[in-house]
């Protein structure tokens, strides 16, 4: 008489194949989380810089002043036409953490931005990246903290350089 069923060796086999793809399941799963979650800080940063390039474009082109108030306690930052009428808002995402507070960028009637700032933006993993404005030239700059160290560093040292001659 045959007995029908599993032998041990076929139930710990088949359970091993199932925790395997298990395993290897939830490990995409989660990668494919942080790599959304980056995007969508990503995307974040990208959205500031459009709105400050929009902000000096607009003020150009309408002939009018604008500011550009950052808010971090509604994680926000607003452009107002002559600091009254609001044009744009941006929601900046729970993955993106604004560090600065009530800080106001003045904009000309000529679409220049009167002084320059450093806007600091925390992910979710508490690594900051800088998105620079520089007067002058009007160059709006994403770093990673690195990135932004590294460019520091040899700044620095250029600076030092240049004094000893």
């Amino acid at each position: 008489m045959k007995k029908k069923g599993f032998t041990l060796i076929e139930v710990v086999v088949s359970m091993a194949i199932i925790s395997i793809l298990f395993g290897a399941t939830l490990s995409l799963s989660k990668m494919s989380s942080n790599i959304s979650n980056d995007i969508k800080f990503e995307n974040s940063l990208y959205e500031i810089e459009n709105l400050l390039s929009y902000a000096k474009a607009y003020c150009k082109k309408n002939n009018m002043a604008g500011e550009i108030q950052i808010d971090s306690s509604r994680n926000q930052i607003i452009f107002f036409e002559n600091s009254s009428h609001v044009i744009k808002r941006l929601i900046l995402p729970e993955e993106a953490k604004l560090t600065y507070n009530k800080e106001c960028l003045d904009i000309s009637s000529r679409g220049h931005i009167k002084r320059g700032l450093t806007i600091l933006v925390q992910d979710k993993w508490s690594k900051t990246h800088n998105i620079t404005i520089r007067v002058g030239i009007d160059l709006i700059d994403i770093k990673d903290n690195d990135d932004f160290l590294i460019e520091y560093n040899v700044y620095k040292k250029i600076l030092l350089e240049t004094e000893n001659y």
